[in-house]
C-alpha cells in the first residue's frame, strides 16, 4: 500500500520542501509537511531525503532516513480459463503459505470448497456462461504486504452445445434405413436407439448420423450427444420422439381348394386401402381385379397341385405398406379322369349292351350322341347303364361325374365310340312240299357262323346242320305242316333277332303197286306196270 511519512521538525521560512525516495521525487508546498510514497517506488534497501527552500535562506539542511521498501506479492492463479456451463468441482489454487487470502468469484459461479482467509484454492462449480473471473489476494507473511489490488484470473464459461436431431418422427414398423442427422464436424457422437430399433448404419462415436430399422410399433427414440471441436463442450444428450406406427396384416379369404380350370375364384382382403399388390403363382390367371384400387382379384386356376395367392396394401390411416404379403396356400385339385368299359361294336335293336364307369361318384350324366341312335333302358344316374341302340352307323355314348373326395367335375363328358351294326336276315331253301321218307337239303346264306338250325317234330337231321354248315338235310317223317329254322352271326357278332322259319308241307309217300304176270318163261317178254302220276 501507500506509505506517508511526516517531518518532525518545519523550518517556518520555507515555503516548499524537496522530498526524495528510492525510484522518485516529489514537492511539497506548505503547509503539506509529508511524503506519500506511491506503488511505483523501487523496492528494496534506500533512503528518504527532504529539504526546505525559503527566500531568505535559500536551500535549508537535508534531513535522511534510511528505509527499506518491500515490493507486492506476485499473485498468480492456476487453473482452467476455459470452461463449459455446468461443469463441477472445478479447482483454482494461488500460492500456498501465505495469509489473509482474500477470494472472490463472478456471479456465473458457486462456492463449492477453499475460498476461505486460510485457502490457497477454491473450488467452484460454474453455472453461467460467457466471461467470467476468480480473484484472489493475500499477505506476504514476511513483508506483511498484500498486492495493491486483487489477482483477476478471466476465465470464458462456454454455452453447452445443443444436439439437434432431424429425421422422421413416424416411422411404419419393419421399415428399414430411417435416418437420423446431427450437427457434422464434431467429436465422439454418442447415439442410443431404444429397444425397438435396430441400427442398420452409422451409429458410431465419428458418425453425425444412424439408420435405424424398426421392427416394434409404439413410441421409440433416436437420441444423440456429442463434444464440441471448438469449445470442446460436450452436449447433453438430446432425445428424439418417434411414434413406430403397426404395419397393416392382410386377411386373405376364398376357395381354398378350387377345381383345375376353374374360372370365377374370388380371392378377397380389406376394402378401403390403398395401392394392392397381388400375386398369383404361375398356375393361375388372373381374370378380373387385382388392381391397385381394388380389394379381390378373380383367378383360373390352369394347373392342379400347390399354388398361391397373396396380397399386400398400404393402410389408409397409417400409410404403412404390410411388412410381408399375406400368402394364401391352397390346392387345385385335379378333374377326373373318366373312362368307360363296354361293347364298342353292337347289333341294332339288342337290348343287351351295358356301359360302366367308375362307382362311387356323383351326379353320373349318361347321354347316347345323337339321342335318337340309342335310349337309355336302365341305370340312369348311376355308373352302370344299358342300353338299346335302335339306328345303325357310328355314334357315341358320354358320360360326366362329380369326384366325390375333390367336388370337381370333368371339364367335359368321356366320349365313347360305338359302332351300331345291322342284323342278318336269313334266308332258306328247299322243297316245301316233300314227301315222307325222302332226303331233303335246306340252304341258307354261306360265310356266317354259328348257324343254329331246327327242325319240327316231324322231321330228323340225316346231314349237315352243324354249327358251321350252311345247309341241312332232312328226312320227314311225319306229314303236315312242318318247319325248318335257321339263324346265325355274321363278321360283326350280330344274329337275327329271331330265326326264320321255314314252313314245308310235308307228304304221305304210297308204295308202288306192280301189275303182270307172275309166271313167265325165260324168253318171253312181258309188260308190267304201276299207278300213274306216282
Amino acid at each position: 500500500g501507500l506509505v506517508t511519512y511526516n517531518l518532525a521538525f518545519t523550518d517556518p521560512n520555507s515555503t516548499e520542501y524537496i522530498w526524495t525516495y528510492p525510484g522518485g521525487n516529489q514537492t511539497t508546498v506548505v503547509p503539506s509537511l509529508t511524503l506519500t510514497i506511491p506503488g511505483t517506488a523501487t523496492p528494496g534497501p534506500g533512503t528518504i531525503t527532504v529539504h526546505g527552500n525559503n527566500a531568505l535562506c535559500g536551500t535549508g539542511p537535508l534531513s535522511t532516513l534510511a528505509i527499506n521498501i518491500n515490493s507486492y506479492p506476485n499473485i498468480s492463479i492456476t487453473g482452467s480459463n476455459s470452461e463449459c456451463a455446468g461443469n463441477t468441482n472445478v479447482t483454482y489454487t494461488t500460492q500456498g503459505g501465505q495469509s489473509n487470502y482474500l477470494w472472490s468469484h463472478s456471479s456465473g459461479a458457486t462456492l463449492v470448497a477453499g475460498g476461505g482467509i486460510n485457502h490457497s484454492f477454491i473450488t467452484v462449480n460454474w453455472t453461467g456462461t460467457g466471461a467470467q473471473s476468480i480473484s484472489v489476494n493475500y499477505t506476504n507473511p514476511i513483508t506483511t504486504c498484500a498486492a495493491a489490488v486483487p489477482f483477476v484470473f478471466p476465465v470464458t464459461v462456454h454455452p453447452l452445445p445443443l444436439a439437434v436431431v432431424s429425421g422422421p418422427n413416424e416411422a411404419c414398423a419393419f421399415s428399414e434405413d430411417n435416418n437420423y442427422q446431427t450437427a457434422t464436424g464434431k467429436l465422439n457422437y454418442t447415439w442410443v436407439v431404444s429397444a425397438s430399433g435396430l441400427i442398420t448404419d452409422g451409429g458410431t462415436s465419428s458418425d453425425d448420423f444412424v439408420k435405424v430399422k424398426w421392427n416394434t410399433p409404439g413410441p421409440a427414440t433416436v437420441s444423440v450427444a456429442y463434444t464440441d471441436n471448438v469449445t470442446n463442450c460436450r452436449s447433453p444428450q438430446t432425445v428424439y420422439n418417434v411414434t413406430v406406427k403397426p404395419v397393416p396384416i392382410p386377411g386373405l379369404a376364398g376357395p381354398a381348394q378350387p377345381c383345375e380350370g376353374s374360372s370365377g375364384n374370388v380371392y378377397t382382403t380389406e376394402a378401403g386401402h390403398l395401392s394392392y399388390e397381388w400375386i398369383v403363382s404361375s398356375g393361375g390367371t388372373i381374370t378380373a381385379g387385382g388392381l391397385t384400387d381394388s380389394p379381390s382379384v378373380t383367378v383360373t386356376w390352369n394347373n392342379a397341385g400347390p399354388q398361391t395367392a397373396s396380397v399386400s396394401y398400404i393402410d389408409n390411416t397409417t400409410q404403412c405398406r404390410a411388412s410381408t404379403p399375406t400368402i394364401f396356400n391352397l390346392n387345385v385339385q385335379p378333374l377326373p379322369v373318366i373312362s368307360v368299359t363296354g361293347p364298342a361294336s353292337v347289333c341294332v335293336n339288342n337290348p343287351g349292351p351295358v356301359y360302366t364307369t367308375l362307382d362311387g361318384q356323383l351326379g353320373y350324366n349318361w347321354s347316347i350322341v345323337p339321342p335318337a341312335a340309342g335310349t337309355i333302358t336302365s341305370g340312369a344316374g348311376s355308373n352302370s347303364v344299358a342300353v338299346i341302340w335302335t339306328q345303325t352307323g357310328n355314334h357315341v355314348i358320354t358320360v360326366n361325374y362329380t369326384d366325390a373326395l375333390t367336388g370337381c367335375q370333368a371339364a367335359q363328358p368321356t366320349i365313347y365310340p360305338v359302332t351300331v351294326n345291322t342284323l342278318p336276315t336269313p334266308t332258306i331253301g328247299g322243297n316245301t312240299a316233300p314227301c315222307t321218307g325222302l332226303p331233303m337239303v335246306y340252304t341258307t346264306q354261306t360265310g356266317a357262323t354259328t348257324y343254329n338250325w331246327a327242325i319240327s317234330s316231324g322231321g330228323a337231321i340225316s346231314a349237315g346242320g352243324g354249327p358251321l354248315d350252311p345247309s341241312v338235310t332232312v328226312i320227314w317223317n311225319g306229314t303236315g305242316a312242318q318247319s325248318v329254322s335257321v339263324n346265325y352271326e355274321i363278321g360283326t357278332g350280330c344274329s337275327a333277332l329271331s330265326p326264320t322259319i321255314y314252313p314245308v308241307t310235308v307228304n304221305q309217300s304210297t308204295p308202288p303197286v306192280i301189275t303182270g304176270q307172275d309166271v313167265v318163261c325165260q324168253t318171253n317178254s312181258i309188260n308190267y306196270s304201276t299207278q300213274n302220276g306216282n
